[in-house]
């Protein structure tokens, strides 16, 4: 599998994970749009910490994606 079809496939896994979770769980859903976008800031500031953690481990232990 070659890195982009692993990106691609990971996105759609997570947002199939979103809807479902929207569906099933409807009361953790954000009640207003305020609360929507503070979800989407916390996201961002968690994934600008994560993805360079992990590609520094990444590249730490020799795997190389593509």
């Amino acid at each position: 599998m070659t890195g982009t079809a692993f990106i691609v496939a990971f996105a759609l896994g997570a947002a199939a994970l979103a809807l479902w979770a929207l569906v099933r769980l409807p009361s953790l859903a954000p009640a207003s749009i305020r609360g929507a976008l503070l979800h989407v800031g916390a996201s961002l500031v968690c994934m600008h910490l994560a993805v360079p953690m992990g590609l520094t481990r990444a590249a730490e232990s020799g795997t190389t994606i593509g």
